[in-house]
């Protein structure tokens, strides 16, 4: 087999632009172009938040983390899915902090291995969530390596320069916001575990602002659409498109604390009349089933990751509830969405076209027919260069882009 050069779509000139932003000013514009009043997060308890509150909640508690933190320290991140997660990921980069978002479904093992990775020193959680989630005796082996900090507590500390930090740093952001090069590390996340301790993953700001832009120039959205997002945020693609990307671009956002309420979830997506869903194909399955004909019927489109995505699935979608299941492929590594299907555009067993200005390059292994190893280089050249693991997965998903070819 030759060897093969690809390229996809550049991005657009505004697309490029924006990737050379850090994430808060990402979020700060966002909120300047959209609005401060306007309404853009509602968390699992139905709480609505708007980007002043976000942005004032951000400013806020960036002052006591400031404090117990040392300049560009990496602060772990353990909470679910919502409000809280997206203000704590704020307020340690309007604190000048590095995130990194932990699986607090890993076990204590993964979590210290992981703690040792980055390196951490503080955690940052809640309680309510300790207890909701009946996790008090793994934090207390947690805090055996690290420094456990509540945001109760945290909203306790704010004091006198957290409330000025608060009024002021909206009004001469210059003066309150760190202003990190693009490509400075941004975000670490953690891969599974599967293979052995979880391993690190680091993702500049670059990386992650131009998977934003790559994901909205490639699937079209309508104005009103409103995301619905029960993934984890510790994962990238519960992170970046379920969370980041809508935020950033103005598009409201339902978050769910666990994808596992398959009932809940169900009802709270027709409740909200969300129109965009993020699952995998397993989860989606269970909505579905938990649903009443025409239950999801506000949905558009469901977009679909981690795993394959089945025929029966597209077609209970579609005749139950008229929406579309949109497949996709990423890895953490890429910030992480590589290539996915559009709306209208849809081909089964396939993963639709790579995503705008990104580079593939498909070298022949010796022993595999009609397939090879797969690198790719992102938009601008500034995502990482990701090398397929192993020949079994180089080859499944060579196969699967070549048939949508």
């Amino acid at each position: 087999m030759e060897l093969q050069t690809l390229k996809s779509e550049d991005l657009s000139k505004r697309g490029q632009r924006r990737i050379r932003r850090g994430l808060f000013e990402a979020f700060l514009d966002a909120c300047k172009t959209q609005g401060p009043k306007t309404k853009i997060v509602t968390d699992g308890d139905g709480r609505v938040f708007t980007y002043a509150d976000l942005r004032q909640a951000a400013f806020a508690l960036s002052a006591p983390l400031r404090k117990m933190t040392e300049p560009d320290e990496t602060v772990g991140i353990l909470l679910p899915t919502g409000a809280g997660a997206v203000i704590a990921l704020l307020s340690v980069h309007a604190a000048g902090r590095t995130p990194a978002m932990l699986n607090f479904s890993a076990g204590i093992k993964n979590l210290k291995a992981a703690s040792a990775t980055a390196p951490l020193k503080t955690v940052i959680t809640a309680r309510k969530f300790i207890d909701i989630a009946g996790l008090a005796s793994l934090m207390v082996e947690l805090s055996e390596v690290v420094n456990i900090v509540y945001l109760e507590d945290m909203r306790e500390a704010i004091g006198v320069s957290g409330k000025i930090r608060a009024v002021m740093g909206p009004i001469f952001p210059a003066l309150f916001v760190p202003r990190p090069d693009p490509d400075d590390t941004a975000i670490v996340l953690f891969t599974s575990g599967t293979e052995g301790n979880p391993k690190g993953v680091v993702l500049t700001h670059a990386n992650i602002l131009a998977n934003i832009e790559q994901i909205e120039e490639h699937v079209q959205l309508q104005k009103g659409d409103i995301f619905f997002n029960p993934l984890p945020t510790f994962h990238c693609y519960g992170l970046t498109a379920g969370t980041l990307w809508p935020i950033f671009s103005g598009f409201h956002v339902v978050l769910h604390p666990s994808p596992l309420q398959t009932k809940t979830i169900a009802k709270r997506i027709f409740k909200t009349r969300s129109t965009v869903l993020f699952a995998t194909d397993t989860f989606l399955q269970q909505y579905m089933r938990a649903s009443a004909d025409g239950g999801l019927s506000s949905l558009r489109i469901a977009v679909c990751g981690a795993e394959r995505v089945r025929e029966e699935t597209r077609k209970t979608a579609e005749q139950r509830f008229s929406f579309e299941v949109l497949e996709g492929y990423g890895v953490t590594e890429c910030a992480p969405v590589l290539a996915a299907n559009q709306p209208g555009d849809i081909r089964a067993g396939t993963i639709g076209k790579m995503l705008p200005g990104i580079e593939t390059r498909l070298e022949p292994v010796e022993g595999l027919e009609d397939a090879g190893r797969l690198w790719v280089r992102g938009a601008e050249h500034y995502e990482r260069l990701y090398f397929a693991r192993s020949a079994r997965q180089s080859c499944s998903l060579t196969r699967r882009l070549a048939r949508y070819r």
